[in-house]
């Protein structure tokens, strides 16, 4: 599933698929009604006027799937696709036939002698007739055949079924007043053929049109808004809150940490000088007269005090006599605890 930044979904691979498909329905049929919606207002607004005519359609769609396998034989055109035909005949004759014998060696029972070449010719004279025959023939046809697979398309139309209704037409009396007054008859009928033919109208399917003529009730005028105050408008309060925040800036700076970098600086100012004192108390006679000359000229000087000097002589206080230095930092950390 796929959501926006919003939470909106915006695919659902969960669903199931007979409710997604129906979802898809919906959504065609409300978008083929709004197309006929269009077509009509924009051919009634021109003549009514913009807003004078208000449309409502409703489809009736056959999502139904229909697929529809077809043969179909034409016995008018058949074809001869292959012929056999077998013939069989057999012939007698009235000579006389098989073994020779007695019966076939015996005389003519007249007595009389023939003459060969007389009976010869007698025998000539009668052809050899066919006693048995058949014949038998076999055709085989092909009849023209033709196979067609159709699917039918979905979403047709059954019926549709448009309302509209028409606020009374305006025009001008002999004062050039603006005046308003019904359709005629003849003019919303007018109206109705127009409809139909932007809309494809069938009455076959059950297709309706009604046009019905309404005065409109005028909206009330809106009450002007005042302007906000200064005060009500979004850039007052940013800019205020920026001020507030430099103001807060402004306090933290002045108010807390100069104090302490005031402290500070003194209490670095009296360290040195203590250093100083201790450096001149280990170093001997010669040391000391330096610093007492140093320490004379640190109160006289105070805060401008040179910190290169005073940096040097603490690092030489260090380096004779650490003890001491620790000693003179734990009196420091004593005194600020």
């Amino acid at each position: 599933t796929v959501v926006n930044q919003h939470g909106d979904l915006l695919s659902s691979g969960g669903r199931d698929a007979g409710m997604g498909q129906t979802s898809t329905q919906f959504s065609y049929n409300r978008k083929l009604e709004k197309t006929y919606v269009d077509r009509i207002q924009q051919l009634l607004e021109p003549v009514v006027g913009v807003g004078n005519v208000r449309t409502t359609v409703n489809a009736d769609l056959d999502f139904t799937i229909t697929e529809r396998t077809q043969e179909l034989y034409n016995p008018d055109l058949p074809a001869l696709r292959s012929e056999q035909i077998s013939e069989d005949s057999s012939m007698d004759s009235t000579r006389a036939s098989g073994i020779p014998g007695a019966l076939s060696n015996q005389p003519p029972e007249t007595g009389q002698l023939q003459d060969p070449a007389v009976e010869e010719g007698a025998e000539d004279e009668k052809p050899d007739v066919p006693r048995n025959s058949s014949k038998r023939s076999v055709r085989n046809y092909e009849l023209d055949k033709t196979v067609s697979h159709t699917k039918l398309a979905t979403g047709t139309i059954r019926r549709l079924s448009i309302a509209v209704i028409m606020d009374n037409k305006r025009e001008l009396d002999d004062n050039d007043e603006p005046v308003t007054k019904p359709w005629t008859t003849e003019e919303l009928d007018g109206f109705t053929t127009l409809i139909k033919e932007a809309v494809g109208f069938n009455g076959t399917r059950g297709d309706t049109v009604n046009i019905i003529n309404s005065s409109f009730i005028a909206a009330p005028e809106a009450e002007a808004v005042p302007d906000p105050s200064i005060m009500e408008q979004p850039w007052v309060w940013d800019v205020a809150k920026q001020a507030v925040g430099a103001l807060g800036v402004l306090i933290l700076i002045f108010g807390l940490l100069k104090p302490i970098l005031r402290s500070l600086a003194e209490k670095g100012v009296q360290g040195n000088a203590m250093l100083s004192a201790t450096a001149g108390a280990a170093g001997g006679e010669d040391q000391l007269s330096l610093s007492g000359a140093g320490a004379q000229q640190a109160q006289l000087e105070g805060p401008k005090a040179d910190y290169e000097q005073n940096l040097e002589t603490a690092k030489g206080a260090v380096a004779e006599d650490p003890k001491r230095v620790a000693q003179v930092v734990k009196n420091w950390v004593g005194e600020d605890g």
